[in-house]
Formats: C-alpha cells, structure tokens, sequence
C-alpha cells in the first residue's frame, strides 16, 4: 500500500498523524504493540502464550492493579505488517480474553 493511501480507519489514521509529522516510513524501526485483556491479571497460560511467541515481551502494571502486555518488534513500519502483527498476537491470547489493538512508534 503506498504512503498516503491507508485505510479510513484507527490504524490508517495512526499513520496519517505519522506522516504529517513527517515520519520517515523507509526507515526500520521500534514498534510497541499492547496486549490488552478483559480481565487483569490474565492467566500464567496466557502470558506464557505472548512471551513464546514474542520474546522479550513485558508485563506492565500501574498503581491501580491495571495492566497490559507490550512487545516490541524492529521492522519496517507498513500498515500490512501492523494489522498482521495484530492479528496473530490477539490470536495467541483470544482464548484468554485478550486482544492486540494498539500500537505506536516513537517519532
């Protein structure tokens, strides 16, 4: 998909933001996705699911008991390679109330 001509939706909205800050889409870099579940703190299975099938992924909890699971992949940032890499995370966790729906890169 050629820059400039993503999808009206979250995601294509994410990147037009990426663009008119003048993001340089040829370049490889760090994209954090999020984990997020219905129920905090999801099960030992669950985790055990996203640290296997992305190494180095974290457990992130605030004060308030709340939390998420975040991954970090190095590629080049497209909006195919999102959606998929959303896709196949909530995968692994949707038996266990989880989704990957969120995403973002330092900019």
């Amino acid at each position: 998909m050629p820059v400039n001509n993503w999808p009206d939706d979250v995601d294509g909205d994410v990147f037009r933001r990426l663009d008119s800050k003048g993001f340089d889409f040829s370049k490889v870099c760090t994209i954090d996705f999020n984990i997020d579940f219905d129920c905090w703190p999801p099960s030992e299975q669950a985790i055990k699911a996203v640290e296997e099938a992305f190494p180095g992924a974290l457990v992130c909890e605030d004060e308030d008991g709340c939390g998420y699971v975040l991954f970090k992949i190095t590629a080049l940032l497209t909006y195919e390679f999102v959606i998929e890499t959303q896709s196949r995370a909530s995968a692994f966790v949707a038996g266990n109330g989880g989704r990957c729906d969120s995403w973002g890169v330092l900019s």
